[in-house]
């Protein structure tokens, strides 16, 4: 170009919904291609945040990224095929998961449940083709992510088995975003996309609602689906509510009295166990969660 200019690498790992805040309080992660890149970096971010950790080149930080967003898609599988297991055989997983870290530090268990986002989805996928041409290649990571992408059919073929999949079925979804805390907007990488592929393969017949106050109308006709105003709609005449994300609004629902204006024939699946701990009669409003199915 004829003109000089300084390259670094600085990679962000703060949360969604908590980056301002967060942006100051982390570490971050400085390379620069040479030095001066690197000082002029170091000197951007000391204005933001008090902790720069200085690499020595542009791989070994974009490594990092990948490493810390890999190692928790990683946690999130284990939590998850634990949930499916435990399901198999009546064993409630979210009591296995807090019984054994209970003040066992050698223990620490993510919660399960339905793991999407722009970062997890993306990363390890990153990490695997970086080394596709290399002698030692990704081995677990991909296992774990093939597993975190399971879910949506496995929680579908669960339903098959408990609601007349042939016939026509009001199905709501509720919680479209990829996470529900802190709330947001993004549907990059969302669960609820692939929930509603394999809803419409399974459940041909059936209409299928969704539920999200911080989308928007376009939101919903990318998605293709029927956009439900309030809570009350979400569950007046339905035959399969599901939680697919896990915003504090859904937590504090009176699921006892809404399930009363539900369909004869009907199931609730909360798949962030949002209600499991709850003293209900989880047979009595067909209530299931990930991890604790009414086999």
């Amino acid at each position: 170009t004829g003109k000089e200019f300084s390259l670094s690498y600085c990679p962000e790992r703060t949360q969604e919904g908590k980056a301002l805040e967060e942006i100051i309080k982390l570490p971050q992660i400085i390379a620069g291609f040479d030095n001066i890149s690197t000082l002029r970096s170091k000197n951007l971010f000391k204005r933001i945040t008090k902790n720069c950790v200085i690499l020595k080149n542009l791989e070994t930080a974009e490594m990092v990224k990948l490493v810390d967003n890999t190692y928790r898609d990683l946690n999130f599988a284990f939590s998850n095929e634990i949930s499916k297991l435990c399901s198999t055989i009546d064993v409630d997983a979210i009591e296995v998961i807090e019984s054994g870290k209970f003040k066992y530090a050698r223990t620490n268990l993510a919660l399960p449940g339905p793991v999407g986002g722009p970062c997890l989805t993306k990363d390890t996928y990153i990490l695997n083709e970086s080394f596709k041409k290399k002698i030692h290649k990704p081995i677990i990571s991909l296992t774990a992510r093939l597993e975190n992408e399971n879910i949506p059919k496995f929680v579908i073929n669960y339903l098959k088995k408990k609601i007349n999949y042939k016939k026509k079925n009001k199905i709501v979804l509720l919680g479209l975003a990829f996470k529900g805390n802190p709330p947001t907007s993004d549907l990059r990488g969302s669960v609820a996309i692939d929930f509603i592929k394999e809803l419409r393969k399974s459940f041909k017949k059936s209409k299928i609602y969704g539920y999200d106050n911080y989308l928007s109308n376009d939101d919903f006709l990318s998605l293709k689906i029927n956009k439900v105003e309030t809570i009350k709609q979400c569950f007046e005449h339905t035959n399969v509510l599901l939680i697919l994300n896990n915003n504090t609004q859904f937590s504090k629902l009176n699921i006892v009295k809404l399930s009363k204006i539900m369909s004869k024939e009907k199931i609730i699946y909360d798949c962030w166990n949002l209600h499991s701990k709850k003293i209900i009669d989880r047979k009595k409003i067909s209530y299931n969660s990930f991890g604790n199915h009414n086999n």
